[in-house]
């Protein structure tokens, strides 16, 4: 029997209603009706109840219970753009494994990242993280976490983003915006979105930055005179009688240069600098979309399917033009009683262009066979890139107008002799298609439960075509691959089974790969999981893996950069010197060896207090990795990759990626995480009101029975903090077999910032609540070196601890501003990022500073504000 509402009531139903959350703006309607929380009113008869919904799903997949996760408040709190963008923020407690975590939608394996990244996050209802044995449970790899995406049942939801950043300390600006559209529907969802980002060069000119100093030869951009080769260095014999020392370079003075002027200039350099032709941040600008589409296909089949394309454009200035010109004696701009060379440079700079694209469709089928799941991944990647580099200007032309006496060295140089014309090309394209079949399910039922195993197949072919300057390498590898893995119950409370120490489970896996031009690749893996009291995990395992280089570090083209600065330790200077970068062909198989231990310790219901430790020991055979700085032992091991000139100054550094014999690292990794929410439940406030104006408000279950009498509702703020301590125990190194054992903890070093830090801390940390938040994050990495030699000495680098810390505040205006039509949907941010302008300080054994290390060289933006403002309709 339908009853009206009296007025008392349907202003008591209003008020509460007021003040509860408000659902994620621009979901609709559909939306609404879905959105946890929200009191709906039964219109039977006056005194029904109204009913506020609340439940926690247990299980994502059968016998896999989440052990932690963000609701709907905490995803809002972290007001993020994006769920790539919120996973981002919460990666530290999420994954560390080089792939990244395995994605699920609604408990379905998805294409990856791609997948969800580009979703709005008022489109989920939970991020759960699942247990650390989930990924061997699922055929995945073991170290890899596993996250779940629960999406709601209806939304749609267009947004536009906007937002521009500056440097602090001036220029270093940068913009981008993005629109996307998302609609889901049950089990069908569609997401659409378009980005774009624009960052300006930023010039040496715009920091304070001192210039290296002149090499072999001084070039300048208006001149200085030097001798010619294999005239002992002296410029003149009678033009150093006149200076009254013997001369061996004399600046070339910025009048119209006579005798006198040189005289008084002889052995003097002009040091200009070049710092408006040398780029700190190259202009850049990238557009990419991704689109999504997911569907059911019947009532145990569905597909997601991922389409993204990406391009991107980058100019870089990497100096200026040479020019070593001759002046003999009877032209008449020479001043001198011998032919003499006038070094240059020239006002052209010399530009490194990129231009790079890709596009991936990626597919994946998900089939349930009984208690049985089948999946099909199909993959298909296609990539170019194209590098253009300038290497000079040809001076044939300009030294024939000199001889002709049509010009004179020392003026101005017409820009009919400007133009680039010696310019390295270099070209690669791959393709990589792919197909992977996997079958999960019970194999067998023990008392403890059920054997889940895992089977897995497939293969690809992967081409890698290289050009440089007309010189084409082309590649081919065809993979096929297969993995077997096995969960056993070893305890069960739920079974009760051995129930007094709780839950116990093993996992197996062994995997074989056989790639052409590499050979069989094995990997197998085997660990322990025990949950003695539901409060309480522990962990232990074994992963053993062949890894074969990738094509791209095999085969991708060889690229010379000039004028790049670079540290010598053993010579402890700073020079320019040109840089070769590319593949290695030479590059062997990498063999991986992990040892891990780890608990977590969850001090309240829902892991809203966590304390997780892990110890981790890996070990590596021909690990691949970057060339490491020039030092002492660097230098006996890969001498050919080093040219020196005849005084011994660093000119050639081949940068191509290089085989260490032996690695091994130890280190254990702590952390907490904490979120609190705490102020007055403004459903608890909607119930007072109500009570006042002689309305009863009731807690029901979504059956309408009585419901818990204690249940409030979410309280309006929110608290979240998570710090995570790494403490390397061990880090050792082996170039070369018969050499010395390299200490990164004691100065050795992976690259040019630092060795490897004893300690290192990364946090997190917000409030959020009423339309309003306030998140921070930050690293702390404590000091390191770098030893010049096999001993301590002066010409060590010290690398001092530093903190970086990044704080983003914004504000939710629909919230703010309830009452302002145009504030819906709408929310304005500010990012602060390195907030302190934090720098790296690099310093010798005398306390100075390399030039090479100047603080801009290493950090040329520092702090940079970025406001930003997104709209959903």
């Amino acid at each position: 029997m339908s009853h009206a509402l009296t007025r008392s009531e349907a202003v008591a139903l209003s008020a509460a209603c007021l003040l509860l959350p408000h659902p994620a703006f621009g979901a609709g309607a559909e939306q609404d009706a879905q959105v946890p929380g929200a009191l709906t009113a039964n219109p039977r008869d006056t005194g029904d109840p109204i009913v506020v919904k609340g439940q926690r799903e247990t299980s994502i997949i059968d016998g896999i219970i989440a052990e932690d996760e963000l609701e709907e408040a905490d995803i809002s709190a972290y007001g993020a753009d994006t769920v790539g963008d919120l996973l981002d923020q919460v990666a530290s407690g999420i994954d560390a494994s080089d792939d990244g975590p395995v994605v699920l939608i609604n408990g379905q394996l998805a294409n990856g990242i791609d997948d969800i990244a580009d979703l709005p996050p008022e489109a989920l209802r939970k991020i759960q993280l699942l247990p650390r044995d989930t990924a061997s449970r699922i055929g995945q790899r073991p170290e890899r976490r596993v996250v779940n995406i629960q999406l709601k049942p209806a939304f749609r939801q267009a947004t536009l983003n906007a937002e521009g950043a500056f440097a602090t300390a001036g220029k270093g600006t940068g913009a981008g915006a993005a629109a996307g559209y998302t609609k889901i529907s049950g089990s069908n969802r569609t997401t659409i979105t378009a980005r774009m980002r624009d960052t300006d060069m930023l010039l040496e000119s715009d920091r304070p930055i001192l210039p290296t100093p002149a090499g072999a030869t001084p070039y300048d951009l208006a001149g200085n005179v030097v001798a010619l080769a294999g005239s002992g260095n002296e410029i003149d014999p009678m033009f150093s009688q006149l200076a009254g020392a013997r001369v061996t370079v004399a600046a070339v003075p910025s009048t119209n240069p006579t005798l006198a002027h040189f005289v008084a200039n002889a052995n003097a350099t002009n040091l200009n600098g070049i710092a408006a032709y040398r780029s700190l941040v190259p202009d850049s600008r990238t557009w990419s979309m991704n689109a999504t589409l997911g569907r059911r296909l019947g009532p145990r089949t569905n597909v997601n399917i991922t389409a993204n394309g990406e391009l991107t454009r980058s100019r870089s200035l990497q100096g200026a033009a040479t020019a070593l010109l001759r002046l003999d004696p009877a032209n008449p701009a020479s001043v001198f009683s011998q032919a003499v060379n006038v070094a240059r440079y020239l006002p052209v700079p010399l530009e490194a262009k990129r231009q790079g694209g890709g596009a991936n469709l990626a597919a994946t089928i998900n089939h349930n066979l009984g208690k049985w799941t089948g999946t099909l991944s199909l993959n298909y990647n296609h990539r170019e890139d194209r590098a253009l580099t300038d290497r000079g200007v040809d001076t044939a032309a300009l030294q024939a107008a000199i001889d002709a006496n049509l010009f004179s060295p020392f003026a101005e140089v017409p820009n009919a002799f400007l133009g680039i014309s010696r310019r390295d090309i270099a070209r690669s394209n791959s393709d990589l298609a792919s197909a992977q079949a996997t079958l999960t399910g019970p194999a067998a039922k023990l008392p403890t439960g059920e054997i889940m195993v895992s089977l897995r197949g497939g293969g690809g072919i992967h081409w890698q075509r290289s050009e440089s300057n007309g010189s084409l390498v082309s590649t081919r590898r065809n993979d096929a691959n297969g993995q077997v893995s096995v969960d056993v119950p070893l305890a069960s409370r739920r079974n009760n089974v051995l129930a007094a120490i709780g839950d116990l489970r093993a996992n197996l896996a062994l995997g074989l790969r056989n790639a052409s031009g590499v050979g069989r690749l094995w990997n197998h893996a085997y660990g322990l999981n025990w949950q003695p009291v539901s409060s309480v995990s522990l962990r232990g395992g074994f992963t053993g893996e062949d890894i074969a280089p990738q094509l791209a570090i095999i085969n991708a083209p060889v690229i010379v950069y000039p004028n790049v600065r670079f540290f010598d330790f053993i010579r402890n200077e700073t020079v320019d010197v040109t840089v070769i970068s590319g593949g290695n062909a030479a590059l062997r198989n990498e063999s991986r060896r992990t040892l891990s231990f780890g608990g977590t310790l969850a001090l309240q219901d829902r892991g809203r207090l966590n304390l997780n430790a892990d110890f981790t020991r890996t070990r590596y055979l021909n690990r691949i990795g970057a060339l490491p700085p020039l030092n002492a032992e660097v230098q006996q091991a890969f001498a050919d990759r080093f040219g020196r000139d005849d005084s011994g100054r660093l000119v050639r550094v081949d940068n191509r990626p290089v085989s260490f014999a032996r690695e091994e690292h130890e280190q254990l990794r702590w952390g907490v995480n904490f979120l609190r929410f705490f102020g007055k439940s403004q459903v608890r406030q909607a119930r007072q009101l109500a009570r006042q104006l002689g309305t009863a408000l009731i807690d029901n279950d979504e059956d309408g029975t009585a419901g818990s009498p204690g249940l409030e509702g979410p309280k309006p703020w929110r608290v979240n903090f998570s710090l995570n301590h790494t403490w390397t125990l061990k880090a050792q190194r082996l170039a070369r077999a018969g050499l010395p054992i390299v200490d990164l903890l004691d100065g050795g070093a992976f690259g040019y910032g630092g060795g490897q830090a004893r300690h290192a801390i990364q946090f997190n940390a917000g409030i959020a609540g009423k339309g309003f938040g306030l998140q921070s994050s930050g690293t702390w990495k404590g000091a390191t070196s770098i030893r010049a030699g096999t001993t301590p000495s002066a010409a060590d680098l010290r690398y001092a601890p530093r903190a970086l810390i990044d704080v983003r505040l914004f504000a939710d205006l629909g919230r703010v501003l309830p009452d302002a039509t145009w504030a819906s949907g709408t929310r304005v941010s500010i990012n602060a990022r390195n907030l302190f302008d934090s720098r790296q300080r690099v310093t010798d054994g005398t306390g100075n500073t390399p030039l090479r290390y100047q603080p801009y060289l290493l950090d040329a933006v520092g702090r940079s504000i970025q406001i930003g403002v997104r709209k959903t309709f």
